[in-house]
């Protein structure tokens, strides 16, 4: 199994693409007809949510993707159902350590694993920042604690790549910093120490059996969004991409394949301003660049026939593919809430 195969990434999933060294390929219609096989085949893929409190996993082995989120007042988690099983909570238990009014919590999970990170300020206390590893039982197992704001995490990711479980706290000020799911979460790397706004989302990806890659998105200076990809183990800034100063910084990255050669790449988007465009993994080359409107959620997945697709949720439901030349073709669409399989929550 290369390192492709192995590399697993569960939050805030966005599609991707691949293909031949062509230029870049701009589409602002994404309307051709919608195909009943495909639609049918989508409606069978669990929801992947947009926001950073929930995710999904088989984190209970049903040979299925649940649902994983925070209960509605942060205390706990719960595991449920995705909607086309009926939405129903499986199970849930209370976190040891959980937000109360400061920071944002995040969640992620990797295989059975799920990572709480939480953030809360004591009384006369300095602000608690604490990343914690539960089985889905509720059993806690690796933790690591920061005491300053400065360490309130922003984003999360994880990842299991050449055997090893990695995960990536994007802080809200210092960058982000790669530690190993062992005892005491130690560090592996610390990436854009010098950054000092926060990590808005946070991608491992890898490019090929060489790398492991982590995108990062973050204002580098106001009004100078930034995407930019590291590789892990070097440190190396590989390539970066530049925002309008308009927006904000991108809130959806996600790493994954798509097409006939399979080529890996990053998937960059935003739930504001309403496009997704696609990087070559290794260069940061970008090949293709979607008008979506405001885009919650992208996921890529293959299809029986073993046919890569993009799933979008945006002003509209959309499945698509990319052929060699970077093409875009849209094979099913609908209103955004009848794709109730894509996200939950939002």
């Amino acid at each position: 199994m290369n390192a492709i195969a192995r590399v697993v990434s569960v939050i805030g999933l966005v599609g991707v693409l691949a293909g031949a060294g062509v230029g870049v390929a701009h589409a602002t219609s994404l309307s051709s007809p919608a195909g009943d096989a495909e639609a049918a085949q989508a409606a069978s893929i669990p929801t992947v949510p947009g926001g950073p409190n929930q995710a999904v996993g088989d984190v209970l082995g049903l040979g299925y993707e649940q649902v994983v989120r925070f209960t509605s007042d942060g205390s706990g988690v719960e595991i449920a159902d995705p909607a086309p099983r009926g939405g129903a909570t499986l199970g849930s238990f209370e976190l040891t350590h959980w937000a109360v009014g400061y920071a944002p919590s995040r969640i992620a999970v990797l295989g059975a694993t799920i990572y709480v990170a939480t953030s809360k300020r004591p009384a006369n206390s300095p602000i608690e920042n604490r990343i914690t590893a539960y089985s889905a039982a509720g059993l806690p197992g690796n933790t690591r604690e920061f005491l300053d704001a400065e360490r309130v995490i922003t984003s999360l990711d994880a990842v299991n790549w050449n055997d090893t479980a990695y995960l990536a706290l994007g802080f809200q000020t210092g960058g982000t910093l790669v530690v190993q799911d062992t005892p005491g979460l130690p560090d592996f790397q610390r990436l854009g120490a010098h950054w000092q706004a926060p990590v808005v989302a946070t991608k491992f990806g890898t490019d090929g059996a060489r790398r492991l890659l982590l995108a990062a998105s973050v204002s580098l200076a106001p009004g100078l969004p930034a995407v930019i990809a590291h590789d892990v183990r070097s440190r190396t800034e590989i390539w970066s991409t530049r925002g309008n100063a308009s927006e904000d910084p991108a809130d959806l990255l996600s790493f994954g394949e798509l097409g006939a050669q399979g080529t890996p790449q990053f998937a960059i988007g935003d739930s504001t301003h309403g496009h997704v465009t696609f990087h070559d993994a290794d260069s940061g080359r970008e090949r293709v660049s979607l008008q979506t409107g405001p885009a919650s959620v992208v996921r890529f997945y293959e299809n029986p026939a073993g046919d890569r697709r993009v799933a979008i949720r945006a002003e509209r439901g959309l499945i698509g593919a990319i052929d060699a030349q970077f093409a875009w073709t849209t094979v099913a669409e609908g209103p955004a809430a009848d794709l109730a399989w894509l996200m939950q929550g939002s």
